[in-house]
C-alpha cells in the first residue's frame, strides 16, 4: 500500500473492475438476506408503483423516494419481479460505490491501495449485509459520495462549473433517496462560509444543481398529484409519527441492537462496538489522531482529501444524532459516516504507515478482512425464517392454516414470489380441529396487530397436539464451534445467537 502508483496488472482499470466485481459477488452471496418485510416493503411497493401505475403518486412517506424506487422498477422491467431482482438494485449500487471510490483514489493513492480500499468497503458488514435487501440507505450513500467526489474534482481540476453542477444534482438525488442527506448540503454550506478552495460564488452551482432536482420533483407532483409540495407533506406527516426509541439503562442493549451509554455519543459507541461496523471505528481512531496532528497542515492532495472526509463524517454524525434522537438507533443511518472514516483510514495507512512499516499495513488489512468475514458470519441472515417456513408448508399441503396476524402480514410477499395462495391463511384465533402455525417470535409481545389481552389466543394451549417442529439450518460458524469442541467455551447466549438465532416454528392441531 503506497501513496505512489506502482506497476503491475492493477494499473489497468478493467482489471481492477473485474477484481471488484468478483469480490462483490462473493461478498454479497455470503451476506445474502433478501426481503425482510420491514421498510423494504415500502420500496418494493414504490418500485411496483412506478412500474405498473405511471404516473405514480406516493401515498406514504416511505414510498416517496423516487431515486430508490425507479432503479428497482427498471430492474423489474428487465428481469421480472422476484425477491432476488428487487434486491439487485441495491447490490449494483454498492458496486457503483466501490467503483467510484476506486477510480477517484487511483489518482491520489497507488492503484493497489485504491483497489484494497474498495475491496474492504465491499466486504464490510454494514455494506454487504444491507446491500442484499431493498433499501434507501445504499442509494443515499452512492449519491452522497458521488456528490462529494464531484465537488472534490471541482475544487482541484478545470471545468469546475460542470463538476459543481453535477455535485449539486447528485446531492439532490441523495435527498430524494433519504432526507437525512440534507447533512451534505449543510456541509457544503459550512465550506461556503469558509471559502474552502473556491470563490464563494462558485458554490452557487451546487445549489443550482440541488434545486433543479427538487424543482423537478415538485413539478412532477404538481402535475400528477395537484400539489407541488406533496412529498414534503408526506414527509412531515411521517416525521410527526416517528417516535419509536425506547430508553434503556446504562450499558444495556437498545432495541436496535446497539449499546447505550449516553444518547449524544451512542452513535460513536455503535461505530466501535456494533458488529455491522467490524473494525472500521477502531482503525479510524489512530487515523484521525494522525490527521489532527501531523497530517493537519500537510497540503498534499491525499491528506487534504482526508481532512475534507473527516469534516463530512463529523457533520453527518452530528446532524443525524440530533435529527434521529427520538428514533431507534440503527447502524444503517451511519453508513455515510463509516464510508468517510474508511477514506481517512486509507489515506493514513498509505501516506503515514506504509512508507515506514509496510508489514503493519498488511497485518491491519488482513485483520480487517477476517473481522469483516466473521461479522458477516455471525449476523442473522434469515430473520424471517418462520414466514418462509410457512410458505414452504403451504406449498406442500392443502386446506386452511391459522397463524397470528403479524406472521400472516409478513408472509404476503413471500407467497406472491413463490406463487402460493396466501388466501388459505386465516388470522382469527384458531378453533377446534384447526391447523395452527405458531411463530414464537411474533407472539412473545404485543404488536401492531395483536394487543396484550389477545396474545393468549395465539399461543399453544396444553391440550393442543404438536404435529411438527420446523427448525432453521444452523449457522456455519455455530456448526464450526461445535465440531471443533469450542462451543463449551462460548457463553450459552452467544452460542445460541451464532448457531440458531431464530426460534423454531411449530405446527399444532387445536383441541379445546
Amino acid at each position: 500500500m503506497s501513496s505512489r502508483p506502482s506497476a503491475g496488472w492493477f494499473e489497468y482499470l478493467p482489471v481492477q473492475l473485474l477484481v471488484l466485481a468478483a469480490v462483490c459477488v462473493v461478498s454479497l452471496w455470503s451476506a445474502w438476506i433478501g426481503f425482510v418485510a420491514s421498510d423494504d416493503e415500502y420500496y418494493v411497493m414504490s418500485a411496483l408503483g412506478w412500474r405498473e401505475h405511471f404516473p405514480y403518486v406516493a401515498e406514504h412517506f416511505g414510498t416517496i423516494r423516487a431515486s430508490v424506487a425507479i432503479p428497482m422498477a427498471l430492474v423489474i422491467a428487465a428481469l421480472g419481479e422476484s425477491e432476488w431482482s428487487l434486491s439487485l438494485a441495491a447490490a449494483l449500487t454498492l458496486f457503483a460505490v466501490a467503483a467510484v471510490t476506486m477510480y477517484m483514489l487511483n489518482g491520489l493513492l497507488s492503484r493497489g491501495a485504491a483497489l484494497i480500499t474498495s475491496v474492504l468497503l465491499l466486504t464490510a458488514p454494514i455494506y454487504a449485509l444491507k446491500s442484499t435487501t431493498p433499501n434507501a440507505d445504499v442509494p443515499e450513500l452512492f449519491f452522497v459520495i458521488l456528490s462529494f467526489w464531484l465537488f472534490w474534482r471541482g475544487c482541484v481540476g478545470p471545468a469546475w462549473r460542470g463538476w459543481l453542477l453535477a455535485s449539486g444534482l447528485s446531492a439532490g438525488l441523495a435527498f430524494s433517496a433519504h432526507e437525512l442527506s440534507a447533512a451534505l448540503m449543510i456541509f457544503y454550506g459550512m465550506l461556503f462560509l469558509r471559502g474552502y478552495r473556491l470563490p464563494r460564488l462558485r458554490y452557487g452551482w451546487i445549489l443550482v444543481g440541488f434545486a433543479a432536482v427538487i424543482a423537478a420533483e415538485c413539478l412532477y407532483y404538481a402535475v400528477a398529484a395537484g400539489n407541488p409540495l406533496h412529498r414534503f407533506e408526506l414527509l412531515l406527516r411521517g416525521v410527526a409519527a416517528s417516535h419509536d426509541r425506547v430508553e434503556v439503562g446504562f450499558l444495556q442493549i437498545a432495541s436496535g441492537g446497539t449499546l447505550h451509554v449516553w444518547g449524544p455519543i451512542d452513535p460513536v459507541v455503535m461505530l466501535l462496538t456494533h458488529h455491522n461496523f467490524s473494525l472500521i471505528g477502531w482503525v479510524a481512531v489512530p487515523a484521525v489522531m494522525w490527521l489532527l496532528g501531523r497530517g493537519w497542515r500537510d497540503e498534499a492532495p491525499a491528506p487534504a482529501l482526508a481532512r475534507l472526509a473527516l469534516g463530512m463524517a463529523v457533520t453527518w454524525t452530528v446532524f443525524n444524532t440530533y435529527m434521529l434522537r427520538e428514533i431507534i438507533l440503527l447502524p444503517r443511518y451511519y453508513m455515510v459516516t463509516a464510508y468517510f472514516l474508511v477514506l481517512v483510514s486509507a489515506v493514513w495507512l498509505a501516506c503515514a504507515v506504509w512508507p515506514r512499516r509496510p508489514k503493519t499495513v498488511v497485518a491491519i488489512i488482513v485483520a480487517v478482512l477476517l473481522a469483516n468475514m466473521l461479522c458477516v458470519a455471525v449476523d442473522n441472515k434469515n430473520p424471517k425464517f418462520a414466514q418462509r417456513a410457512l410458505v414452504d408448508y403451504l406449498k406442500h399441503s392443502t386446506g386452511t392454516v391459522y397463524t397470528d396476524p403479524l406472521t400472516a402480514d409478513d408472509t404476503d410477499w413471500y407467497c406472491r414470489w413463490a406463487r402460493v395462495d396466501c388466501g388459505r391463511i386465516v388470522t382469527t384465533p384458531p378453533g377446534e380441529g384447526a391447523v395452527y402455525f405458531w411463530n414464537p417470535r411474533n407472539t412473545a409481545e404485543p404488536n401492531r396487530f395483536v394487543k396484550q389481552d389477545a396474545l393468549p389466543a395465539y399461543r399453544p394451549a396444553p391440550a393442543w397436539e404438536k404435529i411438527s417442529t420446523i427448525e432453521g439450518e444452523p449457522m456455519l460458524i455455530g456448526r464450526a464451534l461445535r465440531m471443533t469442541g469450542l462451543a463449551s467455551r462460548v457463553p450459552e447466549r452467544v452460542l445460541q445467537r451464532v448457531t440458531s438465532p431464530n426460534p423454531p416454528a411449530h405446527l399444532y392441531v387445536v383441541h379445546n
